[in-house]
């Protein structure tokens, strides 16, 4: 089986650290940094998970080369997280479309950073016949011929008239 993952990525950070003190010049915690951790995120996250599921699958990523890093500041006694820290959030659009070879199955990853519109997945969906779908985008008819949308609960509220109208139809 030949499997595309394709999408934005990032670098998720997480800063562990104490907070022991309440800043004088301002009513927020004082935070000293004791260790931190890197991880690979976003479409990345999704192709680590897929591969360690299977070495014997044909596996080829696509991702943006800017490196969108995502740094959460994380309070080490309570595992409270202060505050997310976005730095370069998006990126350049993929390209290469019409150069893709033929796959089995397409996994698109897609946060809605600028990597892929709605009629490059679009297109995906069509071209592939086995397509999942993650999106951050508002859905509407580009991604209806979908044979998965995999949806959480604040992006299925977002989306819900849409979904809707498309089970109406």
């Amino acid at each position: 089986m030949k499997i595309l993952i394709i999408g934005d990525s990032c670098v998720d950070r997480f800063v562990y650290g104490e907070c022991n003190r309440i800043c004088p010049e301002a009513p927020v915690p004082v935070f000293n940094p004791v260790y931190s951790r890197d991880n690979e995120g976003m479409a990345k996250n999704v192709f680590n998970n897929l591969m360690s599921l299977s070495e014997d699958w044909d596996i080829d990523f696509i991702t943006n080369k800017e490196n969108i890093l995502k740094s959460r500041i994380v309070d080490i006694k309570t595992n409270q997280m202060l505050v997310r820290i976005d730095d370069n959030d998006k990126c350049a659009r993929f390209g290469g479309l019409k150069e893709l070879e033929n796959y089995d199955v397409v996994v698109i990853s897609d946060y809605n950073k600028g990597f892929l519109s709605e009629s490059d997945i679009k297109h995906l969906i069509k071209k592939y016949p086995i397509s999942f779908i993650d999106s951050k985008k508002t859905f509407g008819e580009w991604a209806y011929e979908a044979s998965f949308i995999k949806i959480n609960q604040s992006e299925y509220e977002k989306n819900k008239e849409n979904l809707i109208d498309y089970k109406g139809q």
